[in-house]
């Protein structure tokens, strides 16, 4: 019965989102803290709420904003995620993957973000203490899980839009509170294929793909053989070192 109510919510889940985003397809980027911008400003969205970092993505790419961003001295606007928000803002929208779950406070300490805008879950209590040490400003959106320490600007599916588009102008404002001499970004980033729905995958195995290169990476024989896949998904853990458990 467990079982049955989970694969009831998860096919419910994965067919909302694709109804109202659109269907993943296979799309470049990058991730890991190296993708933080000395230049731009820097927003994380953090959580499990794909709505949310679908407005941040949208709103991001605002001409006025862009235009606001410059005006204070940045070159543009990076919109990056953690945790699973980053896969939903990665899948659809190209928008790089900026730390893991065990990393999310490190993030905060490159001294280069202005904004993380959090929500329901996953979210270490620690942030809005290692935030004060920082010009970062730590935004709670949910309104069943505020977080401690951070400015509450709850959520509302009605008004999503343009109150992402106030926060990003908060941002940019916080801009000019950066320190340049404290901000330490990491060098690593590695590139990374995403969006591999049932659909990108039907059509990736019949020889084609929008992503150049992606085919040829796979072996002919793939396409005759291939009768399924795994996935096994889990967040860091403290007890664990980090990758330990990845095999492949």
């Amino acid at each position: 019965m467990q079982l049955g109510r989970w694969l009831a919510g998860f096919d419910y889940g994965h067919h909302r989102f694709r109804y109202s985003f659109g269907t993943p397809e296979p799309i470049r980027s990058r991730v890991n803290l190296g993708v933080l911008s000395e230049e731009k400003v820097n927003i994380i969205v953090h959580g499990h709420e794909p709505t949310l970092s679908e407005m941040l993505a949208v709103a991001s790419t605002d001409e006025e904003l862009l235009a606001y961003a410059r005006s204070k001295g940045a070159t543009g606007i990076n919109v990056g995620g953690i945790c699973c928000t980053a896969n939903e803002a990665l899948m659809r929208h190209g928008l790089p993957i900026v730390a893991n779950f065990l990393q999310q406070e490190l993030a905060i300490m490159t001294g280069s973000v202005e904004m993380m805008v959090v929500d329901v879950q996953c979210v270490m209590p620690s942030l809005a203490n290692v935030a004060k040490c920082f010009h970062t400003e730590l935004v709670s959106t949910s309104h069943i899980a505020e977080t401690m320490g951070a400015e509450q600007i709850t959520f509302d599916a009605k008004t999503g839009l343009q109150v992402r588009r106030d926060m990003i102008r908060q941002a940019i404002d916080n801009f000019e509170r950066r320190d340049k001499s404290r901000v330490h970004i990491p060098h690593e980033s590695m590139e990374v294929v995403a969006g591999f729905s049932n659909e990108a995958i039907s059509h990736m195995l019949a020889g084609n793909s929008a992503i150049p290169g992606v085919r040829s990476t796979m072996p002919s024989s793939m396409v005759v053989s291939a009768r399924g896949g795994y996935c096994g998904l889990h967040e860091s853990q403290d007890p664990v070192r980090q990758r330990a458990r990845e095999v492949g």
